[in-house]
């Protein structure tokens, strides 16, 4: 209201003084300048007008509440995004669709002394040094041609000349037309990786044979018959302890086999029932020491497997019941023919295993009540599990009629 006031004066002004000047003065020169003036005065006034509007519209921008400036706002979240990939964990590249480097984050100088710059319209393909290296990039390169996303490990070499244990991750951006890689360094993982393969080279070859070679010098002191009771029992259990330690090292090799899919089965056609016998008759013993019973119910039935593996698998069962049954505690063996399957079960009344364990129980190295004293390396019931996979079969836990744990597992049968 201010400035429409000052306008209408200023323009009222104008008016009065030009019609004066042009009316009441004879001089021309005279009127001109009034004029002139006239003029000047309100463009001046207009002018501090408009300034004044200009001044109270920006105040007015400025203290509305929420309305933040879109173009700050707009800034700062870029300026987030730029710290996060600067200061992230994991190398960032930006790779054009003929496999160029475009752009990096900080973070391979971080990891690997490597300068960014060094990377940009670097070729991905000059990462690759070896066989695994030349099915990543091939991997890379399906991925630009499908414009999807894939991931993949590899060592790769850097420009320093290290080579660098990797995790990519890569996915296609259709909006940016460049494909984006997010690199994670596993250097420290594959390394424990190597180590355990060292390890487990030991346990096969450098440590095994001297075992077995052990266990038949004490068979023979065993045959001794001059050997006291004492001698005797001595050397039963010093016997008994180089098999769990025989069986600790072939469990271990065991895994790693399944872990990296070379399992080798020697399939052949087998009776299970027969087979279900033949390793219970081995458990008897075992089995009356501890005052416990043991049913079987078996059905006859015929699998193409590899019996050795198979009956590994019913042993690990029946040994689990006999353990953790406890004394004067019922074992049954069952064996259906089930539509999908022949179906074998190893049933205990001991005090069973809990709903949150049971989704551990086929886990590596997981025992689930060590402080019982059981004893055990947790393997077992982990190679159970990938040697029925193995055979295109299933195992899993449910609670038995008896009151305890009942583990069972589903394999292929023959059709007659």
């Amino acid at each position: 209201m201010h400035l429409i006031a000052v306008y209408a004066i200023s323009l009222i002004g104008l008016v009065l003084c030009v019609s004066f000047a042009r009316a009441e003065l004879s001089e021309p020169i005279l009127a001109n300048v009034l004029w002139a003036s006239s003029v000047t005065a309100f463009l001046l006034t207009f002018t501090v007008g408009w300034q004044m509007l200009l001044q109270r519209s920006n105040k007015k921008l400025e203290a509305a509440p929420g309305d933040e400036n879109l173009a700050s706002k707009l800034s700062e979240s870029q300026e987030r995004e730029r710290i996060i990939a600067e200061y992230a964990n994991d190398a960032l590249l930006c790779v054009s669709k003929e496999g160029k480097i475009l752009a990096a984050n900080s973070t391979p100088f971080r990891l690997w002394s490597v300068d960014p710059a060094n990377l940009i319209d670097r070729d991905v393909r000059s990462f690759a040094v070896d066989e695994e290296g030349k099915i990543a990039i091939a991997s890379i390169e399906r991925t630009l041609a499908e414009a999807g996303q894939s991931s993949f490990e590899f060592r790769m070499l850097l420009p320093n000349g290290r080579l660098v244990d990797c995790h990519w991750h890569c996915e296609y951006s259709r909006t940016d037309d460049v494909l984006y890689c997010v690199i994670t360094d596993i250097s420290e993982r594959k390394a424990i990786e190597r180590l355990r393969q060292q390890l487990m080279s030991m346990l096969g070859h450098d440590l095994r044979a001297p075992l077995s070679s052990v266990k038949v010098a004490l068979a023979a002191v065993a045959r001794d018959t001059s050997l006291s009771g004492e001698s005797q029992g001595t050397v039963s259990r010093a016997t008994g302890s180089l098999d769990r330690v025989i069986a600790l090292c072939s469990d271990l090799l065991d895994l790693q086999q399944c872990e990296q899919g070379q399992l080798a089965l020697k399939e052949q056609l087998v009776s299970v029932a027969e087979l279900i016998e033949e390793t219970v008759d081995e458990f008897r013993d075992q089995i009356a020491e501890q005052n416990q019973s043991i049913s079987l119910q078996l059905s006859p039935g015929f699998i193409n497997a590899d019996e050795d593996r198979i009956k590994q698998v019913i042993a690990n069962l029946l040994s689990n019941a006999a353990k953790y049954g406890g004394e004067n505690s019922r074992i049954e063996v069952r064996m259906r023919d089930e539509s999908d399957g022949l179906e074998l079960s190893v049933e205990d009344s001991g005090p069973g295993i809990s709903v949150e364990d049971t989704a551990r129980l086929f886990q590596p190295y997981v025992q689930l009540n060590p402080e019982a004293g059981k004893g055990g390396t947790g393997l077992g019931l982990s190679l159970c599990k990938y040697i029925v996979e193995a055979h295109g079969g299933r195992i899993g836990v449910r609670r038995s009629d008896l009151g305890g744990a009942c583990v069972w597992l589903r394999l292929p049968k023959l059709i007659s």
